[in-house]
């Protein structure tokens, strides 16, 4: 991309939580759009990380990065001599022609139109960019201590959510008997580990009459540590919460039309098996299909439906039942 001319007219994006984001020079040449975090941390933010090394690798299935911003944290607790540097903003290539993967996949679940051929070209895009992940950034092998850190964090999840989503006290026996069900995973032949885009949804993805899927927004959770949405991690889990994704879709369908619920239900299956087909077309090395019952995709399913209750919990709280449903199925 050209270097942006100064004096460009701006836009401030409505509806951000954890950033603000402000597009320039909407509807000009090379158009970009400056994303300022709000909520900082020592060390590269993975959105600039990630996004910078697949924009350099030739990765067209994300915007290309135009530059970043990095600073000091100052404040209480913070010695001189200890690494202090954080990214502050980073601003990258508007695509002016695209519409969010949210949108595009209501109306069709709304309309129960067949969306498998979009389904399938995401799953596609998914698997390019986690294998450019893992050509730019590499692999890691679960070692016992890495089984040992994926299992307290699953158990983890699972009492943090508990403690924070009154919806869950009903199930509060089954979440604990499925605690105590993950020192299984010690058994389960696991994939290795990767780079990930690690909060993958359809509201982090575009699509461009001219360039397809675009995929956007790689800093992870927010409400994860900034150390923990950088490390390598199961490309199973980018699968999960996509399909995840595609539950809320039909979810937020039925909530508005009850009398939907199942036209919602098959669109959601159909979508899923699209999106899968998609991605083990593209890859030689996907992950094992996650909607086989095995003990890894049952708790990373439960792991993000947890998340999800939490933070409906906090900002939407007419959504709770479309997560708290997938946790009761799962358990």
């Amino acid at each position: 991309m050209a270097t942006p001319a100064l004096g460009r007219p701006s836009t401030v994006v409505c509806g951000e939580q954890s950033n603000t984001s402000i597009i320039v020079g909407a509807g000009a040449e090379d158009p970009l759009i400056l994303k300022v975090f709000r909520t900082l941390d020592v060390g590269r933010n993975p959105d600039v990380e990630v996004v910078g090394a697949l924009s350099q690798a030739g990765c067209d299935r994300v915007p290309a990065l135009v530059g970043s911003l990095s600073g000091p944290l100052t404040g209480p607790g913070r010695d001189q001599g200890q690494e202090t540097g954080t990214d502050l903003a980073v601003a990258g290539e508007y695509i002016g022609d695209s519409e969010d993967a949210w949108r595009v996949a209501l109306k069709a679940a709304s309309a129960g139109t067949d969306f498998t051929a979009e389904a399938a070209g995401l799953g596609a895009a998914t698997a390019q960019v986690h294998a450019q992940l893992r050509e730019v950034f590499g692999t890691w092998e679960f070692g016992r201590a890495a089984r040992e850190r994926l299992i307290e964090e699953l158990a983890g999840r699972v009492r943090w959510a508990l403690q924070r989503a009154g919806a869950l006290d009903p199930l509060r026996p089954q979440l604990r008997a499925h605690e105590h069900s993950l020192a299984a995973l010690r058994d389960v032949e696991l994939p290795a580990m990767q780079r990930i885009h690690g909060d993958y949804h359809l509201g982090q993805v575009l699509h461009s009459p001219s360039r397809g899927w675009v995929l956007l927004d790689f800093e992870g959770e927010p409400l994860r540590p900034l150390a923990q949405r950088a490390a390598p991690d199961l490309a199973m889990r980018d699968l999960v919460s996509l399909i995840r994704s595609f539950d809320y879709a039909a979810g937020h369908v039925a909530h508005h039309d009850p009398g939907a619920a199942q036209q919602a239900r098959h669109w959601v299956q159909a979508a899923r098996d699209a999106f899968l087909a998609g991605y083990a077309r593209a890859t030689a090395a996907g992950p094992a299909d996650p909607l086989e019952p095995t003990a890894l995709y049952r708790a990373l399913w439960v792991d993000k439906a947890l998340y999800e209750v939490v933070y409906e919990t906090n900002n939407r709280p007419d959504w709770v039942p479309i997560p708290l449903r997938a946790v009761q199925e799962a358990l």
